[in-house]
């Protein structure tokens, strides 16, 4: 639950008497129960497509840009679909009120930090095959 704003209290979204006890107006005890669902479908749509698409990003991150610019297409619809926006919506737009990032700079960015957690625990091997995949992803940039 730590994508959902802090003003959404997803846990009292159904609760009927905390939403009584914040107004007793039914148009703002619809308004308000209509906006934390929104919130909450929000969060779990971006959850579920951010999952699916950087599951395999080791190996993505060795393939040329053609496939990236494929794969953040993907993203990018999924996002306009997930957050109600029309298709001409400009992709900084959306990455910036998702506060989601390019998926290719998402996949380096959990490299790297798998690359540190590697070698701070002693795995060298493993550290190796990690810094030579983003070695790789570099140069193709």
């Amino acid at each position: 639950m730590n994508g959902i704003p802090p003003h959404t209290e997803h846990g009292l979204f159904a609760d009927d008497t905390a939403l009584w006890t914040s107004s007793h107006q039914l148009t703002n005890l619809n308004n308000r129960l209509q906006q934390s669902i929104n919130e909450f479908e929000k969060w779990c749509k971006k959850s579920l497509i951010r999952t699916v698409i950087i599951y395999g990003y080791p190996v993505l991150l060795s393939v040329d840009n053609k496939i990236w610019d494929r794969i953040q297409i993907i993203q990018n619809k999924a996002l306009r679909v997930a957050l109600g926006l029309p298709h001409y919506t400009s992709v900084d737009y959306i990455h910036r009120i998702a506060n989601i990032p390019r998926i290719k700079d998402y996949a380096v960015n959990l490299l790297e930090r798998s690359t540190s957690t590697a070698a701070s625990n002693n795995e060298m091997i493993y550290h190796r095959s990690l810094q030579d995949i983003l070695q790789t992803s570099r140069t193709q940039q």
